[in-house]
């Protein structure tokens, strides 16, 4: 080896120890940066001795992070669902208090067999109207409870679509300018942290699949196929439903580039799961409730014989029903109007007009409306609490175990990608020894070269 070799040889191995201690400053200067990821520089043996320098390398684990980013749309499917039908529980009521059905049919019950025995005593004829005026205010807020989520969950898929376009919109400029980048030989760790941590954003509202193009473009597809970004970004459209009320049904999709998802290719994450609450979850529920409430109106249609084309001591929109409800609208339920004196009804009108003011078989028939038995409304009232409870308690479960996952995914991603700060001092006094000795090396060629001279 000649001298100027060595000399060639060592001035590259200064270089390359400089950039590893500039790289090692970056490292632990972004130690607690959100999103960044440890760098390494990019050396090899330069042919004909010394070493070449590339850019820094980012030292990340796309296997690891894709797994993290799964837990993340598990975790927003499962908090998105748990939130919503915690909610609803709540409007069932607690098990044992009295604001569940159960006890409120209770009440009336109890009501009924008062005036059976007292029908000339008013008060119990009041008792009777005001059990059943807040047993059908109950249903309504349980009712509405059910709309006012389908409309939450409306909103957020409307939000989530919002969301995705224009996370979309940077991931596809980032990659721009990656591809600039990389053609103009600039570094493009930063840009990648930036587009890896949009994507992050994402990932609580659907699934994606990440594919790297050799330009150092990416595209992005759902877990089920749909391509979110391949060179251009799809355009997804979501037409919101605004101001639900009990006679309106929701049927808006969302659309992919001007086309309906009818085959649900954007499903998982949070986006997903409202989609699932606003046409799944929460129709079964209200149909389930209008199963119980129709059942209701009818029992009592049923054991009135005097109420001739009245309704029974429940009303469906003021007027008789004629069939069980079974739709995915909620039935409005009401105090029927002969008895309601905010419709100019009376409580006394429960004594009816076929037999004395003391006669309380009226009364008596209506309270076998309430009798148990295996289809008995205290049955049913309890089976749809209990639906509508055990599916919640379901959801908080499956978000617990979607955390546990999301929380061990992370760790893992953490240990590969992050900054370990005594890691990066211990590899800074490796660069310091390279230095010294490629520094080292030239002081004894310089020394030489100064004999020479002197010869």
């Amino acid at each position: 080896m000649s001298l100027s070799s060595a000399l060639s040889n060592s001035a590259s191995g200064l270089n390359a120890a400089a950039r590893g201690m500039q790289t090692v400053s970056d490292n632990v200067a972004n130690a607690l940066t959100p999103g960044y990821v440890r760098r390494s520089p990019d050396v090899a043996s330069r042919a004909g001795g010394g070493v070449a320098i590339g850019a820094d390398l980012r030292q990340d684990a796309q296997r690891l992070s894709a797994e993290r980013r799964q837990a993340d749309a598990s975790i927003g499917s499962a908090q998105a669902k748990a939130t919503a039908l915690d909610r609803v529980a709540t409007a069932f009521g607690i098990p044992g208090t009295e604001h569940t059905l159960s006890a409120m049919l209770a009440k009336l019950g109890g009501a009924l067999d008062a005036a059976a025995l007292t029908p000339e005593n008013r008060q119990t004829l009041i008792d009777v109207t005001d059990a059943a005026s807040r047993l059908s205010g109950r249903i309504n807020d349980i009712a509405a409870t059910l709309m006012g989520e389908r409309q939450r969950a409306d909103t957020a898929v409307a939000k989530a679509v919002d969301r995705l376009n224009t996370g979309l919109a940077e991931v596809e400029g980032l990659n721009q300018s990656i591809v600039i980048a990389r053609a103009q030989g600039s570094p493009t760790a930063s840009l990648q942290d930036q587009r890896d941590g949009v994507i992050d954003r994402l990932s609580d509202i659907l699934p994606l699949r990440r594919v790297e193009r050799e330009t150092g473009e990416i595209a992005l597809f759902s877990t089920r196929g749909a391509a979110l970004l391949d060179g251009d970004r799809a355009i997804l459209a979501f037409d919101q439903t605004r101001g639900i009320g009990f006679a309106q049904n929701l049927t808006t999709a969302v659309s992919i580039d001007g086309r309906t998802d009818t085959a649900r290719l954007l499903s998982g994450g949070a986006l997903g799961a409202n989609l699932d609450l606003r046409d799944v979850f929460l129709p079964q529920m209200t149909q389930d409730l209008n199963g119980f409430t129709s059942a209701l109106v009818i029992r009592f249609q049923d054991a009135d014989p005097d109420r001739g084309t009245n309704p029974g001591l429940f009303a469906v929109n003021d007027a008789v029903l004629a069939a069980p409800g079974g739709d995915q609208l909620p039935l409005e339920l009401s105090l029927a109007p002969q008895y309601d004196p905010a419709k100019g009804g009376d409580a006394t009108n429960l004594r009816g007009t076929l037999a004395p003011a003391t006669d309380g078989a009226r009364h008596l028939a209506m309270a076998a409306a309430l009798d148990p038995g295996v289809d008995g409304l205290q049955s049913r009232a309890v089976d749809v609490s209990v639906a509508a409870i055990s599916t919640a308690d379901r959801s908080n479960q499956s978000l617990a175990a979607a955390q546990a996952v999301g929380l061990a995914a992370l760790e893992a991603e953490q240990t590969a990608t992050s900054v370990n700060t005594d890691a990066e001092l211990q590899t800074l006094l490796a660069y310091e020894t390279a230095y010294a000795a490629n520094a080292r090396v030239i002081a004894a060629v310089d020394e030489m070269l100064r004999r020479l001279l002197e010869i």
